[in-house]
């Protein structure tokens, strides 16, 4: 077998210059090759679904849901599931504010 078929061995992943680990050591990139980030808003509208306080969060947590699926959206970014799980909480977290209202016009 010819030495230029041979697989080359991999390169070692430790860098003694910087003193750091390079994990993808060996792994050619490319562009557009990069794994789409997960959008902050989606992650801040999860934790503001799921911590309640005076329904101000919740408010919130929809607002800032409905941008984040919209980024996302746009963006072609990760983070669809936590912006649904924080619309979801706000709605959920609105339905005693409605209850609370209807029952005091009444």
């Amino acid at each position: 077998m010819p030495p230029e078929s041979l697989p080359l061995p991999p390169k070692n992943p430790f860098d003694a210059s910087t003193g750091t680990l390079a994990l993808n050591a060996g792994v050619p990139s490319t562009p557009g090759s990069q794994t789409p980030k997960t959008n902050v808003l989606a992650v801040v509208s999860l934790i503001l679904g799921v911590v309640w306080i005076w329904w101000v969060t919740s408010i919130l947590a929809i607002v800032i849901a409905l941008i984040a699926l919209w980024q996302i959206k746009q963006r072609n970014q990760k983070g669809r599931e936590m912006a649904t799980v924080g619309l979801g909480f706000g709605m959920m977290w609105m339905v005693p504010l409605g209850y609370f209202f209807i029952v005091r016009a009444l």
